[in-house]
Order: structure tokens, then sequence, then C-alpha cells
């Protein structure tokens, strides 16, 4: 007898865990998971931020000035070099500014430049971010 109770729950554990069963085991129902990836969306339009920064309400072809360490994110030979503000916001420079801003990896910087947007999408057509680019960028000051 004892057998048999060990072997209905073996039964029911494996319905449960490869059917998805009534009990799925710590698994998001699809609907609670879209919720999820939706709040997970970034906000647009959200206003300028609280230390000045135009990340939020800049516009393609705006003129900005940007304040923040240059880094060098990625993988050759996909590397992108960015400005990295205080607040976290990230900015995409041009290829073009690599020989320009290249020396001072890992420095704060001031740069000018004009605003360009590009959206990003997942391969599943889902929206990611909205990525902004910093385009004919001049140095300011090393700071």
């Amino acid at each position: 007898m004892r057998l048999n109770n060990v072997g209905l729950a073996a039964g029911f554990v494996m319905l449960c865990l490869f059917s998805g069963g009534i009990y799925p085991f710590g698994k998001k129902d699809e609907a609670a998971r879209e919720a999820a990836i939706q709040e997970d969306k970034p906000v647009r339009g959200a206003g300028e931020q609280a230390d000045g920064s135009p990340y939020e309400t800049a516009v393609p072809g705006q003129l900005v000035e940007v304040t923040g360490i240059i880094r060098v994110v990625g993988n050759e030979p996909f590397s992108e070099i960015v400005i990295t503000e205080e607040g976290q916001q990230t900015w995409y420079l041009e290829e073009e500014s690599r020989a320009l801003l290249g020396r001072y990896r890992q420095r704060k910087i001031a740069v000018r430049g004009t605003v360009e947007l590009q959206e990003i999408t997942l391969a599943n057509g889902r929206y990611l971010e909205t990525r902004r680019i910093l385009k004919d960028v001049s140095l300011i000051s090393p700071l």
C-alpha cells in the first residue's frame, strides 16, 4: 500500500512539472508574466532629471551638454563608447567620437552634441528602450 502512495505522489509531481498541471510550482501564469514585463518598460517623457540632465526630455536634433564618465561598453569588434552621467543615464557616442574622446576613458568630462534617438526592439517585437546617441560631439572640458 505504501508503494502505491509513493507512486501516486510521484505521478502527481510529474504531472504538475511537465504539463503545467493544476499547481505550476513557482511558474507565473502567462498573464502575470506579461504584466511583469509591461511594468519593466521604461517610462518615456517623464520630465527632466533632478540633476538637470536632459536625458528624458531630449528630442532629435537638440543640442545638449552632458557631463559624465567616458566608458567603453560591449565586446570587440562591436564595442561602443558612452558617457555615463552621475544618475547612471548612458549616452552613446557616434563612432567618430572614439578618436576624440578615447583617451579620456574612465575620466569625467563635459561634451556637447546633437541628440539622436534610436528605439531598441527585441526579436519578439517588444520595445526595450530608447537609446540616446550624441552626434557631432565636441569636448567642452575634461574635469
